[in-house]
């Protein structure tokens, strides 16, 4: 793929990125593979973060294993029927407490459209006392299927170029 090509890329998986707001996570405990659906967001590098509860499986999975994978596909309405979809592989961490204040009003937002954020309420502190947790993945390797583009096949992407090229980010 040429360089100029990822300036329309950029705008393509935004595109499909802005059309859910939903991700199928998997997670491994190296044995038997799990997969769940997770509210997502990301940032203008395309580290993405959901929210979640501690007790759930794929948290656990996440502690024992942080190699997880996300698949995010825009509802085929707005595809024209057509296929398009990225698969993310990447490291899963967990927000530290004085950044989840930052990941939580940007969920909200693009859920809600409203920032969702109540400092005596809602800190960081409290969201892991009430039993949630933000986690982080970060790609390793994404790749990008565009019918409506390419011909089926998938494209490996990468990352550091697609950061170049993203021209602010749109959470």
């Amino acid at each position: 793929m040429q360089d100029e090509d990822y300036l329309d890329l950029v705008a393509w998986i935004k595109e499909c990125l802005e059309s859910t707001y939903v991700a199928i996570l998997a997670t491994s405990d190296n044995s038997e593979p799990w997969s769940t659906p997770v509210y997502f967001t990301y940032d203008d590098k395309f580290n993405f973060y959901f929210m979640s509860e501690t007790k759930t499986r794929h948290i656990k999975e996440i502690e024992k294993n942080p190699n997880v994978s996300l698949a995010i596909f825009m509802p085929s309405a707005s595809s024209f029927g057509f296929k398009v979809g990225l698969q993310i592989g990447g490291i899963a961490t967990f927000v530290p407490d004085e950044d989840i204040e930052e990941i939580y009003m940007k969920r909200s937002m693009r859920l809600t459209g409203t920032k969702g954020w109540n400092k005596e309420s809602m800190g960081g502190h409290l969201i892991k006392q009430a039993g949630w947790t933000f986690v982080k993945v970060t790609p390793k390797s994404i790749n990008y299927t565009d019918r409506r583009y390419f011909s089926g096949a998938t494209q490996s992407i990468s990352i550091k170029k697609l950061i170049e090229n993203n021209k602010g980010t749109k959470i």
